[in-house]
């Protein structure tokens, strides 16, 4: 059995930006743009999601799951382009949730934070 594995740990905010467990990759808290556009935030996001899981050897296509923390549940169409654009049909399965964030930014400052899980397989 192999052990669990934590990377971009962040010791101020005692969190694992991801931590592999068996054939699984939990992500968290991938942010990016922040100040910027709402599509700018998730494309920012997405790519900080693609730096984390190139450490372990994937990519997008291999997130099964996400969750979608967002300050404005009504740019969700927005977030579906970029997905479109992003997971060109792999897509994961995914819960959107609508939440104020305690961040230094204010309203103006982020306005997205994605979570996800991504499937090793046995051929990874």
């Amino acid at each position: 059995m192999n052990p669990i594995m934590r990377g971009d740990v962040n010791e101020e905010w005692a969190h694992a930006g991801f931590v592999v467990a068996g054939d699984f990759v939990f992500l968290s808290y991938c942010v990016g743009n922040i100040g910027k556009s709402f599509e700018e935030q998730v494309n920012g996001a997405l790519e900080h999601m693609e730096q984390r899981l190139a450490q372990v050897y994937l990519d997008l296509s291999d997130v099964v799951q996400l969750n979608i923390l967002m300050r404005d549940v009504w740019n969700i169409p927005i977030m579906e382009k970029v997905f479109h654009e992003r997971f060109k049909g792999q897509y994961p399965a995914r819960k959107t949730i609508q939440t104020d964030f305690a961040h230094a930014g204010g309203p103006d400052g982020l306005l997205v934070q994605i979570d996800g899980i991504a499937y090793r397989g046995k051929n990874k």
